[in-house]
């Protein structure tokens, strides 16, 4: 191969990795929008946007699902999709998001999202040992914030209010950050 021709696929390669990434990125930046309509209420707003995250995520999954961010366009979906209301979608992306993860973070932040995705289904008891052992290894980031907010939900269904109380301030003191 000739230099030239060397050069050229250097610079493909590179360019294949950078559209790569930004769908990512931009899958990322869908959700953040998603998530801050949720929150203020505007739902058909928040449904598009975590549409389009499916949309991105998946593409940019399906050009490269064995690739860097592989792990993170699963787990974007994953999110989505369970705030779609698509559980079973949303788990299997969300667990295999987890196995092939080599972010411990990104493996507690999981385990947060698959108790959510138990809460939905209607089954709060699972849900609380895998908020247990989110909380065991998360230290910061949204992940922690949404685990105490499932967990001070899922302890005041349960009658314990005082731990539930406890653990919503403090997903409040965690989502001001």
């Amino acid at each position: 191969m000739s230099r030239c021709g060397a050069g050229l696929l250097g610079v493909m390669l590179f360019a294949s990795g950078c559209t790569y990434y930004n769908a990512i990125y931009n899958a990322e930046r869908s959700y953040d929008e998603a998530e801050a309509h949720r929150r203020a209420g505007r739902d058909s707003l928040a449904s598009q946007s975590y549409r389009d995250v499916v949309r991105k995520a998946a593409r940019g999954y399906r050009r490269d699902p064995e690739g860097e961010w592989g792990d993170d366009a699963l787990f974007l979906l994953g999110r989505a999709r369970l705030r779609l209301g698509e559980i079973r979608a949303a788990r299997a992306a969300l667990k295999e998001a987890a196995e092939r993860s080599e972010s411990a973070d990104t493996r507690f932040a999981v385990l947060v999202y698959l108790a959510l995705a138990e809460v939905e289904s209607g089954n709060s008891e699972a849900a609380l040992p895998l908020i247990e052992r989110a909380l065991s290894g998360l230290t910061v980031g949204p992940a922690l914030a949404e685990a105490h907010l499932l967990r001070g939900q899922v302890l005041l269904s349960q009658g314990a209010a005082g731990n539930g109380w406890a653990d919503l301030d403090r997903a409040q003191e965690l989502d001001a950050v």
